[in-house]
């Protein structure tokens, strides 16, 4: 049996460079019924259902497996009918269980360059259930095997994806990326509460520049220097990512609605006028949860959005 280990402790570590060092075979993509040996959907490798009982909420999920609130299936078997790729957008992603906001913003960035998701992804017509995805890790590219079996919640004839679900066009590549990528740190797990930079560097393959809002002599500094370092990197094709602060252990909302701890995308950067010929620095972003829980100033609630505005 194998007890369950916190996402940063060394046993959770060992795994992953374990892992690493061992190596990802590309599986063929056309092999009859692939079914991954290295990642299997049960016991530590996936979500640690062995010895769970270490700790009260990795529990839930062997008790839960018992009573089939949730169970393993192949995505060709609850979607038959849905595409790898879709329409490539970041409404294409969306956080499932895993607190894995940092990878999942990450992709929703990235989404802005359809031809740079589908790079991921060495194969895109799996008959078989075997994926090959494109990751570059310590500066090395790895290709990452997984097959199409996922954890699903609910009913059979209705389930939802538990982890990473499908896009809101009904694409599958957000909840294949991140299973991919929980192979590598080991399981679901493991796989959260990751670095931004490192996700992107993962993603990417280039390297990345992480500023602090402390590093600005005011709060009227940090909001001017961001907006027109946002502005120019994304018109120069950059991936951005801005994270809300707090620990991992932390699930409450701060004062904006927003997550603590949690990593959103960064869309875009523009300008507003009004009538009046005021002007707004405005930043559009993207949680990766798909909810719109935002509540302060420019919200969809907000009374400042004129009709002149909107158009």
């Amino acid at each position: 049996m194998v007890g369950a280990v916190t996402a940063n402790s060394d046993s959770g570590c060992i795994m992953a460079v374990d892992r690493l060092q061992g190596g990802f075979d590309a599986a063929d993509a056309n092999a009859a019924d692939f079914q991954d040996s290295t990642f299997k959907p049960t016991g530590p490798s996936a979500i640690w259902l062995e010895g769970l009982n270490a700790r009260a909420d990795y529990k839930w999920y062997e008790e839960s497996l018992k009573s089939e609130s949730i169970f393993f299936s192949r995505l060709s078997t609850q979607y038959p009918d849905a595409e790898l790729f879709g329409n490539i957008s970041p409404d294409s992603v969306r956080q499932g269980k895993a607190d894995t906001s940092y990878l999942m913003a990450a992709a929703a960035s990235l989404a802005k360059y359809p031809d740079r998701v589908k790079a991921l992804f060495t194969n895109t017509d799996a008959t078989s259930g075997a994926y090959n995805v494109n990751f570059h890790i310590r500066g090395k590219p790895w290709t990452v095997s997984v097959d199409d079996i996922m954890l699903f919640e609910g009913k059979r004839d209705n389930a939802r994806l538990h982890f990473a679900k499908r896009g809101k066009d009904g694409s599958l590549w957000g909840a294949l990326l991140e299973k991919a990528w929980a192979k590598v740190k080991g399981n679901y797990i493991l796989a959260g509460d990751g670095y931004n930079k490192n996700a992107v560097r993962a993603l990417t393959g280039l390297p990345v520049d992480e500023y602090f809002s402390k590093d600005f002599s005011s709060t009227a500094d940090m909001l001017n220097s961001a907006w027109n370092g946002v502005q120019k990197e994304l018109a120069d094709g950059s991936i951005i990512i801005a994270a809300t602060a707090g620990s991992g252990e932390i699930v409450a909302n701060n004062q904006c609605g927003i997550s603590m701890a949690h990593s959103l995308s960064v869309i875009d950067a523009f300008t507003m006028k009004d009538k009046k010929g005021n002007e707004f620095k405005v930043m559009l972003m993207f949680d990766p949860k798909g909810k719109h829980g935002y509540s302060w100033r420019w919200s969809n609630t907000d009374p400042k959005w004129t009709d002149d505005l909107v158009s």
